[in-house]
């Protein structure tokens, strides 16, 4: 495995050489992150089916940070809603490495090495490693291109593929508890047209059945998240019980609507293995009544 290195990155490392990858020609790696004034995206964001629309990125300028460098703006939204500015990008031209400005920090962090190659390594700004799993011929949108994927190694990082002439195509980021996805239906590069666009947006299928999910992280100390889908508008309420049945607390929920939901808890409890038991009535079809109940993991 080779592994890349930017010049911004502190760190020692005791290898006995660290060099660019048997890469591809500069020029030619430039081209898997277009960025031009009025570049336009289209995506299929799906989150395991509970929530999906369209959603849009487009380049609406560009501006000098106070390091004195150019930044593309992107901006994005729903399909249906107007785009507001989200991030600012970059790509070196000496290196193929792209580059994002944090505001809050004043500073920019390296995303991706584009002339990395499969089997490559390399790590951004913050020392967070990535490898390069994909990199070979491909089609998309009908597009005969060549196509590179890259994978962060850290827990949960997600999964990118790029096509040349086309930028960022597809990402998959697995959670645990639901998996988001992103797909290119349409983009217009430097003029260009590629895929088919769509004009309206996309309602999320309505659930069927009430689910719990396991709560995220587990174990955990002291805070944790814990999800679950409601076919109907319901009034919720979950209880913690300990190992005997005893319940140590109630979560405030209250009514909530269908679809996927959320709770963030934080435990006032000693250390122990507790359960969690969400209890849903269809405000509706008040007859409809759901009860289940999963462990999880206290450690402090």
């Amino acid at each position: 495995m080779r592994l890349l290195l930017h010049p911004s990155v502190s760190l020692v490392l005791l290898i006995s050489s660290v060099h660019l990858a048997n890469s591809q020609s500069l020029d030619s790696a430039l081209n898997f992150y277009p960025m031009h004034r009025g570049d336009y995206w289209q995506y299929d964001w799906n989150r395991f089916e509970i929530m999906r629309y369209y959603l849009y990125v487009e380049i609406t300028g560009d501006t000098v940070m106070p390091n004195g460098l150019k930044y593309y703006e992107f901006a994005q939204a729903k399909l249906s809603e107007t785009a507001v500015p989200c991030f600012y990008k970059r790509i070196d031209s000496s290196t193929a490495c792209v580059f994002q400005w944090i505001p809050t920090l004043g500073t920019e962090y390296m995303v991706d090495s584009l002339r990395a190659r499969m089997g490559d390594s390399f790590a951004n700004s913050f020392v967070v490693w990535k490898y390069c799993w994909a990199d070979g011929p491909d089609t998309v949108l009908g597009f005969p291109t060549h196509i590179k994927g890259f994978h962060g190694i850290a827990y949960n990082s997600p999964q990118e593929r790029f096509a040349y002439g086309l930028g960022l195509y597809h990402t998959y980021c697995d959670d645990t508890l639901y998996g988001t996805e992103m797909s290119l239906l349409y983009a217009t590069i430097n003029g260009a047209q590629y895929g088919t666009p769509v004009s309206v947006g996309r309602t999320a299928p309505q659930p069927q059945q009430y689910q719990l999910f396991q709560n995220y992280p587990n174990p955990f100390n002291p805070s944790t998240t814990i999800s679950f889908i409601l076919p109907q508008e319901s009034n919720v309420r979950i209880k913690v019980l300990d190992i005997l049945g005893r319940t140590m607390t109630d979560i405030p929920v209250g009514r909530k609507p269908a679809g996927l939901n959320t709770v963030n808890w934080t435990a006032d409890l000693p250390s122990g293995v507790y359960f969690y038991q969400l209890q849903a009535q269809s405000v509706s079809k008040p007859r409809n009544r759901f009860v289940q109940t999963k462990s999880m993991l206290l450690l402090k």
